[in-house]
């Protein structure tokens, strides 16, 4: 690993064939809601003491560290690393996560996001009893950590209880960005391990890249279509925006860069999933249009996503919209990429009215 660990504590090697869950967490600057976050874990129904909690910290500069330390003086099935430089990315400190964990079974949480009081046994006692690769469950968003959302999907309409012995068999389930989640899942840490399944470094959408392969390897997922137990916080405002809130540059090149690296993964993997790549397009382009550059900028990125552009059909079908929505969706989309002239304009007068 090219990071550098400066300690990790607390790794007790008798104690190892205990733990039933590994539960991976990235952490940078979070002292504002990372006790929370910790909390939610310890406070589960199912026994923390059979959970291994794994924390990397990124190279924090606020009191984050202090935090970790102090839960970890009174947990020792708290696993702290501290790594002494900034990986840009959750990818790096979650891939030194499933490299220390131990236990069967692994789950993932950001450091501003919640578990609800049941999840852990929810899962866990999910995937024992169905014997499957992942088990999957439908997340609550909160915005600014006020409103309660359970976002509207083509899941509202499926089954309460989905399974499923491969991805070919429900291919809906690589349809749509609200189902490549991370953080709502559990997974067997021998599918992950035996296949190599790894978040990329220096790319965003790094999830939906690790979601891609986890799924096209899987052998049996199950989707609890009428459990809500993650709850995502999306922050929009202050200096602590939420990733995908903060239109800037470099995030906007890097998710341009991730999106490049998921079509890239399908194309090799023989893998056809258009209403995903589409809705993932979709989304860039919105982030796109909201991101302050100059022309010059503007058109330089657009000519690196012109091969993406390229392969949106006017027929496109995406899952979660109505078919009028879809067919709008469809002209605009055809409309922005005619040429980075046009797509230049409709940006600049998107963003006088908004």
């Amino acid at each position: 690993m090219d990071l550098f660990i400066l300690y990790i504590k607390n790794i007790k090697c008798e104690k190892m064939s205990d733990y039933l869950i590994s539960i991976i967490l990235p952490t940078f600057n979070a002292e504002k809601y990372l006790r929370r976050c910790i909390d939610s874990i310890i406070n589960q129904t199912f026994d923390f003491n059979k959970i291994e909690l794994i924390i990397i910290d990124d190279n924090s500069t606020d009191s984050t560290k202090n935090i970790l330390n102090e839960y970890s003086a009174k947990y020792p099935n708290i696993i702290l690393v501290f790594n002494e430089t900034n990986s840009g990315s959750p990818s790096k400190p979650r891939n030194m996560g499933l490299e220390i964990a131990t236990s069967d079974y692994i789950m993932f949480i950001d450091n501003d996001d919640l578990f609800k009081k049941d999840m852990c046994a929810t899962m866990y006692n999910t995937i024992i009893k169905e014997d499957v690769d992942i088990v999957t469950c439908r997340p609550i968003l909160k915005l600014n950590n006020k409103e309660n959302m359970k976002n509207k999907t083509f899941l509202d309409k499926e089954k309460p209880f989905i399974k499923f012995d491969s991805v070919k068999d429900y291919p809906k389930i690589m349809s749509s960005g609200i189902t490549t989640l991370i953080w709502n899942k559990i997974f067997k840490r021998k599918l992950l391990i035996n296949s190599n399944i790894r978040f990329p470094d220096e790319y965003l959408y790094e999830d939906v890249y690790f979601m891609i392969q986890a799924y096209l390897n899987a052998e049996g997922v199950v989707m609890l279509n009428n459990y809500w137990g993650y709850e995502y916080i999306i922050r929009t405002e202050g200096k602590s925006k939420s990733t995908s809130q903060n239109h800037n540059e470099k995030n906007l090149i890097k998710q341009l860069k991730g999106l490049k690296k998921i079509v890239e993964l399908l194309q090799q993997s023989n893998a056809n999933y258009p209403a995903l790549e589409c809705e993932m397009l979709i989304g860039w382009t919105k982030i796109f249009i909201l991101t302050p550059l100059n022309d010059e900028k503007r058109r330089k990125i657009l000519t690196e996503a012109e091969p993406l552009y390229k392969s949106y059909h006017w027929n496109s079908k995406l899952v979660n919209v109505s078919l009028p929505l879809n067919i709008l969706i469809n002209i605009f989309m055809k409309i922005f990429s005619f040429n980075t002239s046009t797509a230049i304009i409709i940006t600049k007068i998107i963003n006088v009215f908004r």
